[in-house]
């Protein structure tokens, strides 16, 4: 059963918690009491050692009877909670249109969302230019450094001749 309210009392338990599969669970004893004034009284577990919420604050919990430990509360986000509701189908056909609704949604934003190769290895050769011309002792010009990335891109020489006569080559002696 759901029940939201406000936290009347919360306190550590006698036993203080346990150890569970995601580490340690700190147990508070917690009283709710409900807009129609209804109380609840059960136990609540919480990785920190003091609980995240004072009295006084507003919680939402799943309450469980168990014949061994009591009554245990488990907190949830009534957000969530309403929209897995609404978007719940009602009938097979529904289930399978939200299917295919979300299957085609799914494959559009794959499409969006898919790397541009392209753009990526020019900014990588872009990357090694520069570099270049810094190791060189130069400093990059914007445009040079684009012919440079346009050549080692295409293999063609579109104003590449021009930068060429401009900028000779310097003699290296190995």
């Amino acid at each position: 059963m759901n029940q939201t309210g406000r936290i009347q009392s919360i306190v550590p338990t006698q036993e203080g918690g346990y150890s569970g599969a995601n580490g340690y669970i700190h147990t508070f004893n917690m009283t709710i009491l409900t807009p129609d004034n209804q109380q609840y009284v059960g136990v609540i577990g919480s990785k920190s050692e003091i609980y995240p919420l004072a009295p006084g604050s507003e919680i939402s919990v799943t309450i469980t009877d168990d014949a061994q430990h009591g009554r245990k509360f488990t907190r949830f986000n009534p957000q969530y909670a309403q929209q897995g509701q609404q978007a719940a189908p009602r009938t097979p056909q529904q289930a399978t249109q939200q299917a295919n609704q979300s299957i085609q949604q799914a494959a559009q934003g794959a499409k969006s969302n898919k790397p541009d190769w392209d753009a990526i290895s020019r900014g990588k050769v872009r990357h090694g230019i520069v570099c270049a011309y810094i190791k060189s002792g130069k400093e990059p010009n914007i445009q040079d450094v684009e012919l440079w990335v346009d050549y080692v891109m295409t293999g063609q020489k579109a104003g590449f001749d021009q930068f060429a006569a401009q900028n000779p080559p310097e003699q290296d002696n190995f």
